[in-house]
C-alpha cells in the first residue's frame, strides 16, 4: 500500500463544540491524498462517537481510543499510528483553510525541506490577526528564534518530514501542560536539514476561555519550569543557544508575574543574581521587567507592591466592565 503524503494528527479532548469544524476543514483540502488521525483522549463528552461518525463517512479517517493520558502522551500516539511522509498535528478547536496542506507540502518538495513553517491567524471573538513566521535556512538560527519567542514553539503550523520523529526518537514529553510543543520542536529542527518558510497563513488558532493559553494555573508553571530543564539539559551546551535560552528563562518569569505567583520565592532562588536580558526582551511591558528585575534580585516587598497594583487594576478593569 502506498503512504499518503501527509498525516494529520489531532488529539481530542471535550471538544464537541468545536471538532466538527476543525474536521470539516482538514477533510475539505485541496491535497487529498492524506490520512487523519483522530485520537480521542478519553473524552467525557460525545467527540468519541463525532470521531466514529467521520470514519464511517471517509475512509481517510482513522480513530482511536484510550483513557485519558494528556496532550502529549496523545501527539505521540498519533507520530506512532502516522504513516505519512509528512506529518502535521492540529488542535482539535482550530481550523484551517483549504490550501495548507498542498502549499505547505509543494514548498517542501520544491525545498527539498525536512520542515516547512507557516504564518497564521489568532481568533480571539471578533478578532482576526495574521501572524507571519520567518527565519533562516538554519537550525540554529531557527532555534534562537524558537526560544525567543519570535517563531511560535506551536507544532500545528509546522509540515514535518516525519522519519526524523522516527529517526532520532523524538517524542512530546509526557506530563508538560505547557509549552510541551517547544521542547519537540526544538529537536526536531536541530535533526533537520532544510527548513523553508512560507508568507500565507492556514491555521485559525482560536483562542477562548477554556483554551491552554487562556487557563495558566500551578501545573502549567511547574511545566514550564520542567520544560526549561530539559531545554538546558539538551541545549545548554551549544553556545549560539546560550544568549535565547536566557530569553526564554525572561519569558518563564514574565509569565509568573502575567498570570500567577505560584512559588514564586521558590522559583526566584534558581534566578537569584543572574544576569538575564530583561531589558532587551521585545515582548514585555516595563511592569513585567521591573517585576522579574526584584524576583531575580529578591527585592520581594518592592515585589508585593507590584502585585497589590496588579490586582488593583485587574478589579479596576473589571468594575468597568459590569458598570
Amino acid at each position: 500500500m502506498m503512504k499518503p503524503l501527509v498525516s494529520v494528527i489531532v488529539p481530542v479532548y471535550n471538544a464537541e463544540t468545536f471538532l466538527s469544524r476543525c474536521v470539516d476543514s482538514i477533510l475539505s483540502q485541496s491535497l487529498t491524498d492524506f490520512e487523519l488521525l483522530l485520537i480521542n483522549d478519553g473524552s467525557q463528552d460525545n467527540s468519541g462517537q463525532i470521531c466514529e461518525q467521520y470514519s464511517k463517512r471517509d475512509n481517510r479517517v482513522k480513530v482511536f481510543h484510550q483513557e485519558n493520558k494528556g496532550v502529549s502522551f496523545t501527539r505521540n500516539v498519533g507520530v506512532k499510528q502516522a504513516s505519512g511522509i509528512y506529518s502535521i498535528q492540529i488542535d482539535a478547536d482550530d481550523y484551517v483553510d483549504e490550501n495548507m496542506l498542498y502549499d505547505m507540502y509543494n514548498q517542501a518538495k520544491s525545498c527539498n525541506a525536512d520542515i516547512v513553517i507557516a504564518g497564521y491567524y489568532i481568533e480571539n471573538g471578533s478578532s482576526s490577526v495574521f501572524k507571519t513566521q520567518e527565519t533562516k535556512n538554519d537550525k540554529f538560527s531557527c532555534m534562537q528564534r524558537l526560544l525567543e519567542g519570535r517563531l511560535h514553539g506551536a507544532s500545528w503550523n509546522k509540515l514535518i518530514l516525519h522519519s526524523i520523529y522516527i529517526d532520532n526518537n523524538i517524542e512530546f514529553p509526557e506530563g508538560v501542560t505547557f509549552c510541551e510543543d517547544l521542547v519537540t520542536m526544538l529537536q526536531i529542527v536541530n535533526s533537520a536539514t532544510t527548513i523553508s518558510c512560507l508568507p500565507n497563513g492556514y491555521v485559525h488558532y482560536v483562542q477562548h476561555s477554556t483554551s491552554a493559553i487562556a487557563v495558566r494555573g500551578e501545573n502549567s508553571f511547574n511545566s514550564l519550569f520542567y520544560v526549561l530543564k530539559i531545554i538546558i539539559e539538551k541545549f545548554g551546551a551549544i553556545a549560539s543557544l546560550t544568549k535565547s535560552i536566557q530569553h526564554f528563562k525572561v519569558f518563564v518569569l514574565g509569565e509568573m508575574f502575567l498570570y500567577g505567583s505560584y512559588g514564586r520565592y521558590e522559583y526566584a532562588e534558581k534566578f537569584k543574581n543572574e544576569k538575564l536580558p530583561i531589558y532587551s526582551n521585545p515582548f514585555l511591558s516595563w511592569p513585567t521587567k521591573i517585576y522579574i528585575w526584584c524576583l531575580v534580585n529578591q527585592y520581594f516587598k518592592l515585589f508585593d507592591v507590584l502585585e497589590l497594583l496588579k490586582k488593583y487594576k485587574r478589579q479596576k478593569k473589571y468594575n468597568n466592565d459590569v458598570t
